[in-house]
Protein backbone atom coordinates (compact mmCIF):
# COMPACT_ATOMS: atom_id res chain seq x y z
CA UNK A 1 0.00 0.00 0.00
CA UNK A 2 0.87 3.66 -0.90
CA UNK A 3 0.37 6.63 1.06
CA UNK A 4 0.76 9.85 -0.88
CA UNK A 5 -0.44 13.31 1.31
CA UNK A 6 -2.74 10.91 3.62
CA UNK A 7 -4.47 9.30 0.68
CA UNK A 8 -3.91 5.76 0.47
CA UNK A 9 -3.50 3.47 -2.37
CA UNK A 10 -5.50 -0.43 -2.34
CA UNK A 11 -3.96 -3.03 -0.53
CA UNK A 12 -2.19 -5.82 -2.16
CA UNK A 13 -0.21 -8.53 -1.49
CA UNK A 14 3.52 -8.97 -2.30
CA UNK A 15 4.49 -12.74 -3.66
CA UNK A 16 7.89 -12.04 -4.25
CA UNK A 17 10.22 -9.38 -3.48
CA UNK A 18 10.16 -6.52 -1.16
CA UNK A 19 8.49 -2.99 -0.57
CA UNK A 20 10.80 -0.18 -1.16
CA UNK A 21 11.35 0.83 2.62
CA UNK A 22 14.28 1.02 4.99
CA UNK A 23 14.64 -2.87 5.58
CA UNK A 24 14.68 -3.62 1.86
CA UNK A 25 18.56 -3.45 1.77
CA UNK A 26 18.61 -5.96 5.06
CA UNK A 27 16.09 -8.36 3.30
CA UNK A 28 17.91 -9.02 0.05
CA UNK A 29 21.35 -8.94 1.51
CA UNK A 30 19.35 -12.35 3.95
CA UNK A 31 17.68 -13.49 0.95
CA UNK A 32 21.22 -13.91 -1.47
CA UNK A 33 23.19 -14.55 1.88
CA UNK A 34 23.35 -18.47 1.43
CA UNK A 35 24.31 -17.82 -2.08
CA UNK A 36 28.20 -18.64 -0.80
CA UNK A 37 26.62 -22.54 -0.23
CA UNK A 38 26.41 -23.15 -3.73
CA UNK A 39 29.83 -21.45 -4.75
CA UNK A 40 33.28 -24.02 -3.98
CA UNK A 41 35.85 -21.08 -4.56
CA UNK A 42 35.74 -17.81 -3.13
CA UNK A 43 32.81 -15.30 -3.25
CA UNK A 44 32.78 -11.88 -2.91
CA UNK A 45 28.88 -10.51 -2.36
CA UNK A 46 28.35 -6.83 -2.31
CA UNK A 47 24.71 -6.17 -2.19
CA UNK A 48 23.84 -7.32 -5.34
CA UNK A 49 27.41 -7.02 -7.03
CA UNK A 50 28.86 -10.76 -6.88
CA UNK A 51 32.77 -11.54 -7.76
CA UNK A 52 33.61 -15.35 -7.73
CA UNK A 53 38.08 -15.50 -7.55
CA UNK A 54 39.08 -18.49 -9.00
CA UNK A 55 43.16 -19.89 -8.53
CA UNK A 56 44.74 -22.32 -10.62
CA UNK A 57 47.84 -23.58 -12.67
CA UNK A 58 46.52 -24.53 -15.73
CA UNK A 59 44.29 -22.40 -18.12
CA UNK A 60 41.91 -25.36 -18.84
CA UNK A 61 40.89 -26.53 -15.60
CA UNK A 62 40.86 -22.44 -14.39
CA UNK A 63 37.98 -22.18 -17.73
CA UNK A 64 36.17 -25.10 -16.66
CA UNK A 65 36.34 -24.22 -12.94
CA UNK A 66 34.69 -20.81 -13.76
CA UNK A 67 32.19 -21.99 -16.10
CA UNK A 68 30.79 -24.54 -13.80
CA UNK A 69 30.66 -22.02 -11.20
CA UNK A 70 28.84 -19.73 -13.27
CA UNK A 71 26.49 -22.28 -14.29
CA UNK A 72 25.97 -23.19 -10.74
CA UNK A 73 24.90 -19.75 -9.52
CA UNK A 74 22.54 -18.69 -12.72
CA UNK A 75 20.55 -22.03 -11.57
CA UNK A 76 20.54 -20.93 -8.17
CA UNK A 77 19.78 -17.29 -8.91
CA UNK A 78 16.55 -19.04 -11.24
CA UNK A 79 15.49 -21.28 -8.43
CA UNK A 80 15.44 -18.07 -6.21
CA UNK A 81 12.98 -16.00 -8.62
CA UNK A 82 16.87 -13.85 -9.48
CA UNK A 83 18.28 -13.40 -12.95
CA UNK A 84 21.63 -13.04 -13.91
CA UNK A 85 22.62 -10.27 -16.26
CA UNK A 86 25.26 -11.82 -18.51
CA UNK A 87 25.96 -8.76 -20.29
CA UNK A 88 27.18 -7.05 -17.39
CA UNK A 89 29.15 -10.16 -16.42
CA UNK A 90 33.08 -10.23 -16.88
CA UNK A 91 35.96 -11.96 -16.94
CA UNK A 92 39.57 -10.96 -15.73
CA UNK A 93 42.48 -13.16 -15.62
CA UNK A 94 45.54 -12.06 -13.43
CA UNK A 95 49.00 -12.78 -13.34
CA UNK A 96 52.23 -11.87 -14.48
CA UNK A 97 53.11 -10.12 -17.63
CA UNK A 98 54.70 -12.82 -19.04
CA UNK A 99 51.71 -15.36 -18.32
CA UNK A 100 49.57 -12.98 -19.91
CA UNK A 101 50.84 -13.00 -23.28
CA UNK A 102 50.64 -16.44 -23.47
CA UNK A 103 47.32 -17.10 -21.49
CA UNK A 104 43.97 -15.95 -22.73
CA UNK A 105 41.01 -17.57 -21.48
CA UNK A 106 37.45 -18.97 -22.87
CA UNK A 107 34.89 -18.92 -20.43
CA UNK A 108 31.10 -19.77 -21.69
CA UNK A 109 27.86 -19.80 -19.39
CA UNK A 110 24.66 -21.36 -20.65
CA UNK A 111 26.52 -21.34 -24.39
CA UNK A 112 27.18 -17.77 -23.91
CA UNK A 113 30.33 -16.40 -24.16
CA UNK A 114 31.30 -14.37 -21.24
CA UNK A 115 33.78 -11.33 -21.92
CA UNK A 116 37.51 -11.37 -21.17
CA UNK A 117 38.66 -7.87 -20.03
CA UNK A 118 42.06 -6.32 -19.65
CA UNK A 119 40.85 -4.61 -16.45
CA UNK A 120 37.08 -4.49 -14.45
CA UNK A 121 35.89 -2.13 -12.42
CA UNK A 122 35.01 -3.53 -8.93
CA UNK A 123 33.34 -1.02 -5.72
CA UNK A 124 34.87 1.93 -8.06
CA UNK A 125 38.38 0.65 -7.43
CA UNK A 126 39.51 -0.68 -11.21
CA UNK A 127 41.45 -3.63 -11.11
CA UNK A 128 44.05 -4.64 -14.41
CA UNK A 129 45.14 -8.07 -15.28
CA UNK A 130 48.70 -7.38 -13.81
CA UNK A 131 47.36 -5.20 -10.68
CA UNK A 132 49.87 -2.51 -11.73
CA UNK A 133 46.47 -0.19 -10.58
CA UNK A 134 47.90 2.42 -14.01
CA UNK A 135 44.21 2.61 -14.71
CA UNK A 136 43.58 3.72 -11.84
CA UNK A 137 45.74 6.46 -10.91
CA UNK A 138 44.95 8.08 -14.58
CA UNK A 139 41.09 7.47 -13.44
CA UNK A 140 42.11 9.28 -10.13
CA UNK A 141 44.23 12.36 -12.09
CA UNK A 142 41.43 12.43 -14.72
CA UNK A 143 38.22 12.61 -11.87
CA UNK A 144 40.83 14.92 -9.73
CA UNK A 145 41.54 17.62 -12.36
CA UNK A 146 37.85 17.50 -13.83
CA UNK A 147 36.65 18.72 -10.62
CA UNK A 148 39.64 21.14 -9.95
CA UNK A 149 38.90 23.18 -13.26
CA UNK A 150 34.68 23.12 -11.83
CA UNK A 151 35.82 24.63 -8.60
CA UNK A 152 38.31 27.42 -10.28
CA UNK A 153 35.80 28.81 -12.39
CA UNK A 154 33.68 29.75 -9.41
CA UNK A 155 36.88 30.39 -7.30
CA UNK A 156 35.82 34.13 -6.60
CA UNK A 157 32.83 32.80 -4.40
CA UNK A 158 34.76 30.93 -2.19
CA UNK A 159 36.59 31.53 1.01
CA UNK A 160 39.38 29.47 2.04
CA UNK A 161 37.75 27.46 4.89
CA UNK A 162 35.12 26.63 1.73
CA UNK A 163 37.71 26.16 -0.74
CA UNK A 164 39.20 23.40 1.64
CA UNK A 165 35.92 21.88 2.55
CA UNK A 166 34.88 21.53 -1.47
CA UNK A 167 38.58 20.22 -1.93
CA UNK A 168 38.41 17.47 0.67
CA UNK A 169 34.84 16.31 0.05
CA UNK A 170 34.74 16.17 -4.24
CA UNK A 171 38.49 15.79 -5.09
CA UNK A 172 40.21 14.27 -2.06
CA UNK A 173 37.82 11.45 -1.73
CA UNK A 174 39.26 9.94 -5.12
CA UNK A 175 42.71 9.83 -3.49
CA UNK A 176 41.70 8.33 -0.34
CA UNK A 177 39.14 5.58 -1.45
CA UNK A 178 40.88 1.84 -1.63
CA UNK A 179 44.58 4.08 -1.72
CA UNK A 180 45.80 1.01 1.50
CA UNK A 181 45.05 -1.58 -1.80
CA UNK A 182 45.92 -0.13 -4.41
CA UNK A 183 49.29 2.44 -3.69
CA UNK A 184 51.83 0.66 -2.51
CA UNK A 185 51.53 -1.49 -5.91
CA UNK A 186 52.32 1.65 -7.94
CA UNK A 187 55.42 3.43 -9.65
CA UNK A 188 57.31 5.97 -8.15
CA UNK A 189 56.40 7.70 -11.76
CA UNK A 190 52.38 7.06 -10.84
CA UNK A 191 53.09 8.54 -7.09
CA UNK A 192 54.57 11.94 -8.66
CA UNK A 193 51.69 12.07 -10.86
CA UNK A 194 49.60 11.79 -7.77
CA UNK A 195 51.52 14.43 -6.10
CA UNK A 196 51.34 17.27 -8.57
CA UNK A 197 47.87 16.43 -9.01
CA UNK A 198 48.01 16.98 -5.18
CA UNK A 199 49.87 20.30 -5.46
CA UNK A 200 47.20 21.85 -7.65
CA UNK A 201 44.82 21.48 -4.97
CA UNK A 202 46.87 23.32 -2.35
CA UNK A 203 47.65 26.05 -4.98
CA UNK A 204 43.61 26.27 -5.21
CA UNK A 205 43.22 26.85 -1.51
CA UNK A 206 46.31 28.96 -1.02
CA UNK A 207 45.50 31.15 -4.22
CA UNK A 208 49.14 30.45 -5.08
CA UNK A 209 50.50 30.71 -8.85
CA UNK A 210 50.28 28.07 -10.82
CA UNK A 211 54.27 27.62 -10.80
CA UNK A 212 55.04 28.41 -7.42
CA UNK A 213 56.71 25.72 -4.90
CA UNK A 214 54.57 23.46 -2.68
CA UNK A 215 56.76 22.84 0.58
CA UNK A 216 56.55 22.21 3.93
CA UNK A 217 54.76 25.63 5.15
CA UNK A 218 52.02 24.75 2.85
CA UNK A 219 51.45 21.30 3.92
CA UNK A 220 51.61 22.46 7.41
CA UNK A 221 49.27 25.71 6.56
CA UNK A 222 46.46 22.59 5.93
CA UNK A 223 47.79 19.89 8.02
CA UNK A 224 47.82 17.64 4.75
CA UNK A 225 50.22 14.40 4.28
CA UNK A 226 52.10 14.66 0.79
CA UNK A 227 51.18 11.34 -1.35
CA UNK A 228 54.13 11.02 -3.22
CA UNK A 229 56.66 9.36 -0.10
CA UNK A 230 52.89 7.46 1.00
CA UNK A 231 52.44 9.59 3.97
CA UNK A 232 48.70 10.39 3.69
CA UNK A 233 48.57 6.46 2.26
CA UNK A 234 50.28 5.54 5.25
CA UNK A 235 47.75 7.74 7.63
CA UNK A 236 45.00 6.20 6.06
CA UNK A 237 46.18 2.70 6.54
CA UNK A 238 47.14 3.14 9.91
CA UNK A 239 43.54 4.01 11.09
CA UNK A 240 42.45 1.09 9.80
CA UNK A 241 44.84 -0.87 11.85
CA UNK A 242 43.88 0.92 15.07
CA UNK A 243 40.18 -0.07 14.26
CA UNK A 244 41.81 -3.68 13.99
CA UNK A 245 43.63 -3.61 17.22
CA UNK A 246 41.13 -2.34 18.52
CA UNK A 247 38.80 -5.02 17.64
CA UNK A 248 36.20 -2.49 15.89
CA UNK A 249 37.01 -3.59 12.41
CA UNK A 250 35.05 -6.44 10.37
CA UNK A 251 36.12 -9.95 11.08
CA UNK A 252 37.59 -10.71 7.46
CA UNK A 253 39.89 -7.70 7.72
CA UNK A 254 40.73 -8.98 11.83
CA UNK A 255 41.56 -12.14 10.29
CA UNK A 256 44.75 -11.30 8.49
CA UNK A 257 46.02 -9.82 11.95
CA UNK A 258 47.33 -11.71 14.15
CA UNK A 259 48.74 -10.44 17.71
CA UNK A 260 52.32 -11.94 18.75
CA UNK A 261 51.04 -13.15 22.15
CA UNK A 262 48.78 -15.58 19.51
CA UNK A 263 51.72 -17.40 18.63
CA UNK A 264 53.85 -17.50 21.66
CA UNK A 265 54.86 -16.16 25.37
CA UNK A 266 58.11 -15.82 25.25
CA UNK A 267 60.17 -12.39 26.20
CA UNK A 268 61.00 -11.22 23.07
CA UNK A 269 61.87 -7.88 21.70
CA UNK A 270 58.01 -7.47 21.06
CA UNK A 271 57.47 -7.07 24.72
CA UNK A 272 57.84 -3.98 26.78
CA UNK A 273 59.65 -4.26 29.83
CA UNK A 274 58.07 -2.70 32.78
CA UNK A 275 59.06 -1.70 36.31
CA UNK A 276 56.21 -1.57 39.45
CA UNK A 277 56.45 1.58 41.14
CA UNK A 278 56.07 -0.20 44.25
CA UNK A 279 58.20 -3.05 44.92
CA UNK A 280 60.60 -2.21 42.23
CA UNK A 281 59.42 -5.54 40.40
CA UNK A 282 59.88 -6.14 36.15
CA UNK A 283 57.27 -7.49 34.02
CA UNK A 284 56.49 -7.89 30.44
CA UNK A 285 53.92 -6.94 28.57
CA UNK A 286 52.32 -7.19 25.26
CA UNK A 287 53.84 -3.76 23.01
CA UNK A 288 50.21 -4.63 20.40
CA UNK A 289 52.55 -5.71 17.60
CA UNK A 290 51.50 -7.71 14.90
CA UNK A 291 52.90 -11.02 13.02
CA UNK A 292 53.96 -10.78 9.73
CA UNK A 293 51.97 -12.73 7.58
CA UNK A 294 53.96 -15.28 5.50
CA UNK A 295 53.35 -14.06 1.95
CA UNK A 296 54.95 -13.69 -1.50
CA UNK A 297 53.79 -12.80 -5.08
CA UNK A 298 51.49 -10.00 -5.60
CA UNK A 299 50.38 -10.76 -1.88
CA UNK A 300 54.02 -8.68 -0.60
CA UNK A 301 51.67 -5.52 -1.92
CA UNK A 302 49.24 -6.59 0.30
CA UNK A 303 47.24 -4.35 2.87
CA UNK A 304 47.67 -6.76 5.35
CA UNK A 305 51.89 -7.13 5.27
CA UNK A 306 51.58 -3.36 4.84
CA UNK A 307 49.27 -2.63 7.38
CA UNK A 308 51.75 -5.35 9.72
CA UNK A 309 54.61 -3.48 9.05
CA UNK A 310 53.68 0.45 9.47
CA UNK A 311 51.76 -0.67 12.59
CA UNK A 312 55.15 -2.68 14.27
CA UNK A 313 57.13 0.22 13.45
CA UNK A 314 55.30 2.99 15.33
CA UNK A 315 56.79 4.26 18.56
CA UNK A 316 55.00 2.39 21.50
CA UNK A 317 53.41 5.38 23.10
CA UNK A 318 51.46 6.21 19.45
CA UNK A 319 50.43 2.27 19.82
CA UNK A 320 49.36 2.74 23.25
CA UNK A 321 46.96 5.29 22.21
CA UNK A 322 43.27 4.12 23.34
CA UNK A 323 41.07 6.44 21.00
CA UNK A 324 40.56 6.80 17.44
CA UNK A 325 40.76 10.60 17.65
CA UNK A 326 43.61 11.16 19.42
CA UNK A 327 45.72 8.59 17.49
CA UNK A 328 45.11 10.32 14.41
CA UNK A 329 46.00 13.47 15.70
CA UNK A 330 49.21 11.93 17.69
CA UNK A 331 49.99 9.84 14.31
CA UNK A 332 49.49 13.05 12.19
CA UNK A 333 52.11 14.72 14.32
CA UNK A 334 54.33 12.06 13.57
CA UNK A 335 54.45 11.84 10.30
CA UNK A 336 54.44 15.32 9.64
CA UNK A 337 58.55 16.04 10.46
CA UNK A 338 59.17 13.94 7.26
CA UNK A 339 57.10 16.37 4.73
CA UNK A 340 59.58 17.05 2.36
CA UNK A 341 60.82 21.01 2.39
Amino acid sequence: MISLHGTFSTQGNITCGVPRDPFSPLLFLIYVNDLSVVVKNKLFLYADDSAILVCGKRKDITESVRGTELETVSKWLICNKLSLHLGKTKSVFFGSKQRLSKTELNITCNGNSIVSEEYVKYLGAILDQSLSFEDMVTSIIKKANGKLKFLYRNRWYLTKPTKRLLVMSLVQCHFDYASSVWFYGITQQLKNKLQVTQNKRFRFILNLDPRSHVGHDSFSDLTWLPVANSNRVDFKTLGHVFKIHSKESTTSLMEHFKPVTSSHNHRTRFRVKVQDKQDDSFSFIDSGRFLFPKVEGFRKLSFALNGCSLWNDLPQNIRDVSFVHAFKATLRKHLMPRVPV
